[in-house]
This record gives structure tokens, C-alpha cells and sequence, in this order.
């Protein structure tokens, strides 16, 4: 084998992501037999974890993932953020290609690669095929090459359409049908293309987890022991574990070395409460509100209730199920959208008075003079001002739980030191707390969930959220079996580079674990080209209705 513009690739590929997977659900599936070819892939391979980024949010991890290049040179810590130097929120979603993504590198050395349903604005112009993910906007092409766009355009569906489910039962199912299909055709693009790395994504077993992880926890508060839901969740995860099956028999046929990655970009685990950060922040006197005298909201807006306390009354009274049932879906979704105008916005904020703000995320920014236009911290204060709000955070109790709602609070060099100096673009943009909750997922904040009664604690929208240990199966040709591994999500760049016999690019932060067998070469890094912050997509109201109907928002 030489370095040239063509280098054959020591064997095929294989990333299957599984957004949001956890060996607390998936384990109870291998058991009692759901999963035979996990379980195959399992006993001839590895098995592990994969620890996501701080914060384990989509946003961040797929491109950590993907371009082996976390938050510390991505900027991206959640999928909105203040603007640099200012507090206007942008969209904060990277068009992989400014990263050198995997099939970038393969595509270099003149290779072919298939993308299937990753999370970006949009598929980009690659020697191969993608079929982007649910952050599409309209205006972004859904597939290329321009073909492939045309042929898919008016069949294929990137969203679950819940209009016409009454049922939780009939979500479900509407889920299953929009991802059977997009299995479906990524195996027969697998069929009909030549490539050397194929990326596909199931990115809905995040969003079953999210809704409907009540019925799986005998622990969870909200448990519901519906047996046909119970069901139609394993039946779910067993027609995905059956794509993986014929994914595998599809290489098998070639004859060739291939090797597949299954991962996760984070884990889940169960939810009790949302929290509202900016109010607690408020209260403990590192944030003014406009119109602060009621000590509760913002004045001059109407607050509405949200969509978890009208369910929370329903269900206590009783009538959630009758609701669900009877009450015609347009009507739901008009009472819904409007409560999803819940929201803070900048215009909430006296800046001149206000040391610390959240927009509800797990991250904190503080408003320093150096940074923001209204700044109220000198650089001589910020270490003061940095412990007082982190002992605000991690003093907050849930009195009913009688626990402590926070378990730690990271400044950015404890969360990313690891990984080398952070360019100043990207610190320009990243926050200077990140708030890690109890047990990870038992409080959760989010930006459409605010609190509209004065509690800090109240119910949660949904029974689970995401926790930093995700999955990691790998096996094939190169892989060695039979041992336990832990991996960062950014080692998986480097490792599937490593296997495939391509140089690492330089300014990857992941690094190669134990994981080959002793056949598998390792190749000098190399610079392919200068790299630096991700380009975030232009503030877009598209992008906002995007992630609110996905629930990130």
C-alpha cells in the first residue's frame, strides 16, 4: 500500500448509530432474546461503553463523534447558545464538513462513503451518498448527489407525523413505520452504491426512550404497566436489531474485510423533575428578571401553563387518558404549539443586573465585562463570582426527594482540559459552568419548560433524559473479542480510521484504545487541512421549529 490520492481501504466499515441507546434497556432485550444479532455481534466482538461529551446533548455528540473533535473545538455544548460577545441565542448546529468528518477523509484518499440520517442542517456534496438527518431545514437539500435527492423527494419522510395518533400506543407506532422505512432504504442504497465507510443512524430509539420510558422503569414515579406498550417497544427494538442482521449477511456476501461499530451518542436513564435554572439563579440574586418585584416572572408577558403541569392535572384528576383519546389531534397540537411559546427570550433579562444565566440549559454563562456588551463581572471578580453561583447550584435540594438536585458543576477546564488549549473562537462561545445532575438524568432543564407557578422543581414532560454512558459493540475483521471496553465518544474517529489503515487527521482530540488485534497497523497523523470551529447554521426560526418538534427545545 502507498500514500497517494488513491489507497485502498484495508477493510469496509460500518458505524450504526443508535442515538440515545443504553445497556439499561438493552440488556433486559438480550436476555430474554429480542436481540439475537447484538448478541451475536457481541460474543465475536467487544462490548462497552462509550462516554459521551459534557453535556451528553446530540448536538455535541455526533460531531465528537464523527470528526473526533469535541465541544472543546466544536463550540457546541447544546443546540442553542448565546451569540459571541452578546446574549442574542443562535442556533448552535455544525456543518460537519467544516470538521473533517469521516467520509471527508475517506473521500480524500478516494473512496466512497454512504451517509445515512445523521443529525446536520443538511446533506453535503460528498464522493459517495447522504441522506441527512432530522435537523434538515427546507432550503438545505435532503440527499446528493442531486439524483438521489430527486428520487427520495415526496416518498421519503425524515419526522414521525403524530397527527392522526390518539394514543401513546399509536405513536409508537407511527415511530416504528417512519424508522422501518428509513431502514429500508439505506439498505438498499447499501445495495446499489459502491463505498468503503457507511454511517447509518436510528434516531429514534432516542425519542421512544424520552416518551415512553415510564413503562419500562418498575422504579420510575409515572410507571405504567401497559403490557401492549411493553410489547411494542421490544418489538420495536427487535425490527432494528433485525436491519443490523441483514446489514451484517450484506457484507458477508461481499467476502471482504469489513468491520462494524454500534454505538450510542449518549445513554438515557429515568427523569423525575425539570428544574428552571435561570430562576434558580434568580433567587439565589445572579439574575434580574424584567419587572423583578413579583419575585416569579417577567413582568409585561403572558405566561401560560406548560404542556407537563396540564398533563400533570389530568392525570391527578383522572382524565389524561379520556383527553388523549377523545380530544381531536388539531386541537392538541393548537393548544400545544402555543404552549411551546413558553419560552425566556434576551428581552427577559435586565443585562446591567445580571451576573449568570442559563436559558434553561444544563450550562451556565457568566456575564463578564471583558466578553458581553452589558458585562457585570471584572476579571479581578470572576473567580469569586465563578464559586458563588456554583455553590448556589449544588446547595439546591428537592424538598419532596429530600436529595441534592446537582452533583457537580464543572468550570470548562475540568470538563475539557484533557483534550489540549482551546482556540479562542471557541472559547468565545462556550460557556463557563457546565451542571451535571443528580444520577445524570433525574433533573432536567429545558428551554421551552420554564416555570410558571415560582417552584423551581416541577414535573417533567417526559420520563427520561440523557446520561453520558452510552453503548459500544465492535466486532469484524481487526477487532479482538471477548474483553470489556470503555471508550470516550471521540476515540471512535481514530479507531474506525485506525481499522480501515487511513493517517489520523491532526487536531483530532480522540485517541486509539486497545481494541485491534496486532494485524492492525497504525499510520502517522497527518495534516489533510486547517481545521477550526465548526460553521454554525445562521439564526433560522426553521431550525428552533425543528428542534421543538423533535422535544430538544
Amino acid at each position: 500500500m502507498c500514500m497517494n490520492d488513491e489507497w485502498t481501504p484495508e477493510r469496509k466499515t460500518v458505524i450504526f448509530g443508535l442515538d440515545g441507546a443504553t445497556w439499561e434497556i438493552l440488556d433486559p432485550l438480550l436476555s430474554n432474546g429480542h436481540l439475537p444479532n447484538l448478541a451475536e455481534l457481541i460474543h465475536s466482538g467487544t462490548k462497552g461503553t462509550l462516554q459521551s461529551t459534557r453535556p451528553a446533548v446530540t448536538a455535541a455528540a455526533w460531531p465528537a463523534m464523527l470528526t473526533g473533535r469535541g465541544p472543546e473545538r466544536t463550540g457546541i455544548t447544546h443546540f442553542l447558545r448565546p451569540e459571541a460577545g452578546g446574549y442574542d441565542i443562535e442556533p448552535a448546529i455544525t456543518e460537519l464538513g467544516q470538521l473533517q468528518p469521516l467520509w471527508q477523509v475517506v473521500n480524500h484518499w478516494g473512496e466512497n462513503a454512504l451517509v445515512f440520517n445523521v443529525p446536520t442542517i443538511g446533506a453535503e456534496e460528498i464522493e459517495g451518498q447522504m441522506v441527512t438527518g432530522p435537523l434538515t431545514k427546507t432550503d438545505h437539500p435532503l440527499a446528493t448527489p442531486s439524483e438521489l435527492n430527486s428520487s427520495l423527494t415526496g416518498e421519503y419522510s425524515i419526522y414521525a407525523d403524530f397527527t392522526s395518533a390518539s394514543t401513546e400506543y399509536e405513536k409508537l407506532q407511527e415511530i416504528r413505520a417512519v424508522t422501518e422505512h428509513k431502514l429500508e432504504t439505506s439498505l438498499k442504497l447499501a445495495t446499489e452504491v459502491e463505498w468503503s465507510l457507511m454511517v447509518s443512524v436510528v434516531y429514534y430509539i432516542d425519542q421512544v426512550q424520552h416518551r415512553f420510558w415510564h413503562y419500562l422503569d418498575p422504579d420510575h414515579p409515572d410507571y405504567t404497566d401497559d403490557s401492549r406498550m411493553q410489547e411494542g417497544i421490544a418489538s420495536y427494538f427487535s425490527m432494528v436489531d433485525s436491519y443490523l442482521g441483514e446489514l451484517k449477511n450484506l457484507l458477508e456476501a461481499d467476502s471482504e474485510p469489513y468491520s462494524i461499530f454500534v454505538v450510542s451518542d449518549h445513554g438515557h436513564g429515568p427523569t423525575y423533575k425539570s428544574i428552571d435554572i435561570d430562576l434558580l439563579l434568580n433567587r439565589a440574586g445572579h439574575l434580574t428578571f424584567v419587572g423583578d418585584d413579583n419575585d416569579q416572572q417577567p413582568s409585561g408577558r403572558e405566561y401560560r401553563p406548560t404542556k407537563a403541569t396540564i398533563v400533570s392535572a389530568l392525570k391527578s384528576a383522572g382524565l389524561l387518558e379520556f383527553v388523549m383519546t377523545n380530544v381531536p389531534e388539531r386541537v392538541k397540537k393548537f393548544v400545544g404549539d402555543r404552549l411551546d411559546d413558553n419560552k425566556r427570550s434576551p428581552d427577559d433579562f435586565v443585562w446591567d443586573e445580571t451576573v449568570a444565566w442559563s436559558y434553561n440549559t444544563p450550562v451556565v454563562y457568566l456575564n463578564t465585562s471583558e466578553g458581553r456588551e452589558s458585562g457585570t463581572i471584572a476579571p479581578d471578580g470572576y473567580e469569586e463570582r465563578l464559586a458563588d453561583i456554583r455553590s448556589s447550584l449544588l446547595q439546591l435540594e428537592d424538598p419532596e426527594r429530600g436529595v441534592p438536585v446537582v452533583q457537580d458543576v464543572l468550570t470548562i477546564d475540568e470538563a475539557y482540559g484533557e483534550f489540549g488549549d482551546i482556540p479562542d473562537n471557541v472559547q468565545a462561545v462556550l460557556p463557563d459552568l457546565i451542571i451535571i445532575f443528580r444520577n445524570e438524568s433525574e433533573y432536567k432543564p429545558k428551554t421551552n419548560e420554564i416555570s410558571t407557578t415560582g417552584d423551581i422543581l416541577f414535573p417533567p414532560e417526559e420520563s427520561s433524559t440523557h446520561i453520558r454512558e452510552g453503548i459500544l459493540v465492535a466486532g469484524g475483521d481487526g477487532v479482538r473479542s471477548d474483553q470489556s471496553m470503555e471508550m470516550n465518544i471521540r476515540d471512535i474517529y481514530p479507531s474506525v480510521l485506525r481499522l480501515m489503515g487511513y493517517p489520523i487527521p491532526e487536531g483530532a482530540t480522540g485517541t486509539v484504545p486497545d481494541l485491534f488485534t496486532e494485524d492492525v497497523e497504525a499510520y502517522e497523523t497527518m495534516d489533510y487541512k486547517d481545521t477550526g470551529e465548526g460553521k454554525v447554521g445562521d439564526e433560522n426560526e426553521e431550525i428552533y421549529d425543528r428542534l421543538r418538534d423533535l422535544g430538544y427545545l
